[in-house]
């Protein structure tokens, strides 16, 4: 999908979705000179109408130019109502003030239109980074229960993931259904979670204190045991996320981060036959 090239320094934070006419879309937040989450970077965008077995070649449809501070990516969110497809990211993370833009493009993701600051929107005070991926890594299950599996950075009880659940829509999410998972082990990172026909999916790296070992996991309990794994990357692995085709149950698409001595060497796209 993407290598590090002398105008990508370092390839981070996967994003992928289906366009409102049934295509692939991997977008990704490269930053252009360092891998630090300070710093310039685009947002680079590739597009497959077969099912991605060929790409369009890379579009940057956001340059944040030169300057020390950078954006940072970003949520994707397609409206198949309105056939629009947005692109949420922060400007500034690390600044006392925020801002929260939004692009998106209403070709099926061929073009995009410029930044919109929506911070007023939201409430200055509301601003925060929308995560890579889907923001949190939420789905919803058949009893319309949102079940939400979140980073620990802060290795709070264990080196794994945190789960959530919501059971009014996600208006509320409250702690005290907070739970550790502890087959779901991590170094500290997003990761993807993709639920169809009753089988809940996630993918990660299988090691709590290095980003390694992308492997996929399912689970027939709505996440409540994990069933089967499968090792999708031996070596260094990092972000990733996951999507279906509607046309097309019977194949999971894991666009995720890779290489042989560090994670950020290049983002690949696995495609799991189930």
């Amino acid at each position: 999908m993407w290598f590090m090239t002398s105008v990508l320094a370092v390839l981070l934070l996967t994003l992928q979705a289906v366009s409102p006419k049934g295509n692939l879309l991997a977008l990704n937040g490269a930053r252009k000179y360092a891998s630090a989450d300070m710093g310039p970077k685009f947002i680079a965008v590739r597009r497959s109408t077969d099912k991605g077995l060929s790409w369009s070649p890379t579009a940057f449809v956001v340059d944040d130019g030169e300057g020390h501070v950078g954006l940072n990516v970003g949520s994707v969110i397609v409206d198949n109502v309105t056939a629009t497809i947005f692109v949420m990211f922060v400007y500034c993370e690390n600044c006392k003030q925020r801002s929260l833009l939004l692009i998106n493009s209403t070709d099926d993701g061929q073009t995009w239109g410029e930044p919109r600051n929506i911070t007023s929107l939201v409430g200055s005070d509301m601003v925060t980074h929308p995560s890579p991926g889907f923001g949190i890594q939420p789905v919803e299950l058949p009893d319309g229960t949102i079940h939400v599996i979140l980073r620990n950075h802060g290795r709070y009880r264990c080196h794994c993931k945190m789960v959530m659940r919501s059971y009014d829509g996600g208006e509320t999410l409250s702690y005290r259904t907070m739970y550790f998972d502890d087959t779901l082990i991590e170094p500290r990172i997003a990761s993807g979670l993709w639920y169809s026909h009753g089988v809940m999916y996630y993918t990660g790296p299988d090691s709590k204190t290095h980003r390694e070992k992308m492997t996929l996991r399912w689970s027939y309990s709505n996440g409540t045991s994990w069933d089967g794994s499968l090792r999708v990357w031996g070596k260094e692995a990092g972000y990733s996320t996951m999507t279906m085709l509607p046309q097309d149950r019977t194949h999971l698409y894991i666009l995720y981060e890779r290489g042989e001595k560090s994670s950020t060497e290049e983002i690949a796209l696995a495609v799991v036959q189930l």
